[in-house]
């Protein structure tokens, strides 16, 4: 298949079958941390992506390596496989799950299959996978098909995890992940999202303890200022001007302030 044959295109479909049968045998239901396990993902993530390279007719099923039914069993099994904690190996198992986001198969667990990404981002504890999973939040948020509530749904997740998340590196990765996010959004989108994603930063830089956490949200706030136009950056600093209002009524504070100035 890797050698790009003139009649592979013709197998796809009966490779992946006799992959999705093997991985059965080699007991992917209790764990996907098998060398067998591993190739048979390995062997999807080509097939699929040799179909994945027409966005059109990945669209249609029938031109899918797999049936929807035996795409969503899989889609399952790679949920479950980036949850556990105990599985070492899980390079086939992200090289997969991006290419199923390239295809754009729309199934509802794709949609559980993300929200497990964005815990895994920050709770996984091997970073490389951490990084993986981000990396495949930023995709799917980029290129899969979904409304703005479910969108904003995990934006906002994102921010949770970087500012609540109980050890430093969960934080570094989510922040990570959501830096990454705003290098890529569409400019559109990005100044839509602008006034959601500046104020839970900004709080975070006064309150977060890490240093290490600050610079990543100093990063974040710089992206987002460096990219969106003038108008979104007036509104960031009437933003921040309307939290030192308040201040300048009390005396006591106002006096502070003068000092400092």
């Amino acid at each position: 298949v890797q050698w790009d044959l003139p009649t592979a295109g013709a197998y796809v479909n009966n490779l992946a079958q006799r992959l999705l049968k093997l991985m059965s045998r080699g007991g992917v239901l209790l764990t996907t941390d098998t060398a067998l396990t591993q190739a048979c993902l390995k062997g999807l993530a080509i097939l699929f992506k040799i179909r994945s390279t027409n966005m059109e007719l990945t669209q249609k099923a029938g031109n899918l390596p797999l049936e929807l039914s035996k795409i969503r069993v899989l889609v399952s099994v790679l949920t479950a496989s980036v949850s556990d904690v105990a599985t070492v190996y899980q390079n086939a198992a992200f090289s997969l799950i991006e290419v199923l986001i390239e295809t754009r198969v729309r199934l509802p667990e794709m949609y559980d299959l993300a929200d497990t990404l964005i815990k895994q981002s920050c709770l996984n504890q091997r970073k490389n996978a951490r990084d993986a999973a981000g990396k495949a939040v930023v995709d799917f948020l980029l290129a899969y098909p979904m409304g703005d509530k479910r969108f904003n749904g995990h934006v906002h997740q994102l921010l949770s995890n970087g500012s609540t998340f109980v050890h430093e590196e969960g934080r570094l990765s989510a922040l990570g992940t959501l830096e990454m996010l705003l290098r890529n959004l569409p400019l559109p989108v990005l100044e839509d999202q602008g006034q959601t994603v500046f104020l839970p930063l900004c709080l975070q830089l006064v309150k977060e303890k890490s240093p290490m956490c600050q610079s990543k949200v100093q990063g974040c706030l710089a992206v987002l200022s460096r990219r969106v136009d003038k108008d979104s950056v007036r509104g960031f600093f009437d933003t921040a001007t309307s939290w030192l209002l308040p201040l300048s009524k009390n005396p006591i504070d106002a006096g502070r302030k003068g000092k400092v100035q």
